[in-house]
């Protein structure tokens, strides 16, 4: 198992590439924290892992909210006790229900897009516990357009 004993936080954890990471990883033996902002979605994600022998916990986690992402970090911290990996990849889609576009709602996705990638760094590099060797992997994902 290539990544044993390692914690990985993956933001968007509850569906789509971040609940496929999620699995994958605890398949190869991390131990997952699926942070997200739908709390029941990144709970199946969570199941779907512990039903596989896995180790995973989720954490409602609005990448939007500084105090969330520093609370979803603490919380992968306090439970597995280290860091390894970070898996910047919370998303925001055009919602289905909106098929008109408004300034805000523009503002809004556009704003998250740009601003999304330094979001949970600075959370995570001094728990410079990030990792038991000071070493760790943060990778963020690109979105695309609107």
């Amino acid at each position: 198992m290539k990544l044993q004993n390692k914690l990985a936080v993956i933001t968007g954890g509850a569906s789509g590439m971040g609940e496929a990471m999620a699995k994958r990883f605890a398949a190869e033996g991390a131990m997952v924290i699926a942070a997200n902002i739908n709390k029941e979605g990144a709970q199946q994600t969570v199941e779907s892992i512990k039903q596989n022998q896995g180790q995973a916990l989720a954490v409602t986690t609005d990448v939007t909210k500084p105090k969330d992402i520093e609370n979803g970090i603490d919380a992968a911290v306090k439970t597995y006790g280290t860091l390894d990996i970070l898996i910047n990849n919370a998303g925001i889609i055009w919602p289905a229900w909106k098929p008109r576009a408004t300034l805000p709602l523009i503002n809004g996705i556009v704003y998250f897009k740009l601003t999304r990638p330094p979001r949970c760094k600075p959370f995570v590099i001094p728990c410079q516990s990030f990792s038991r060797n000071r070493m760790g992997s943060i990778l963020i994902l690109p979105l695309r357009a609107v």
